[in-house]
């Protein structure tokens, strides 16, 4: 028999307001409007939706009430939050690459193993492929 998977999906819906704020600078209206916590006019973007992903596995029916769910590939995850994801671990590589340059030293064959499987998941997350 094959087995039956719940599979929670989700998508990323804008929602957005409009407001007027009095300010010196742009940058003084931007801190204002993001600390207003009035969103009475807010709005719902559905032409801006996210893309589909996947968010929950569990084995079963109806199971995402009852058993403890699998983890999700990373394939399925929203490409958005892949890639940000990924940025943190790219520039944590980069940091220490320009360090060991500004040291004058030869970055280990690690890090260099490290930027190498960097590359291949940037690869991969852009081709919507599992991690290498």
């Amino acid at each position: 028999m094959i087995p039956a998977y719940t599979i929670e999906t989700t998508y990323t819906l804008p929602i957005f307001r409009h407001g007027i704020y009095i300010a010196d600078t742009p940058e003084a209206g931007c801190k204002t409007a993001l600390v207003d916590d009035n969103w009475e006019s807010l709005q719902k973007d559905h032409d801006a939706a996210g893309e589909v992903h996947i968010t929950g596995i569990w084995e079963g029916e109806k199971a995402h009430h009852t058993g403890s769910s699998f983890p999700v590939p990373s394939q399925f995850d929203e490409a958005l939050q892949r890639r940000a994801a990924h940025f943190e671990i790219l520039l944590g590589l980069l940091k220490m690459m320009v360090h060991d340059v500004v040291a004058t030293r030869v970055s280990s064959s690690g890090w260099l193993a490290k930027a190498a499987w960097a590359v291949a998941r940037g690869e991969a997350i852009l081709a919507y492929a599992p991690d290498p």
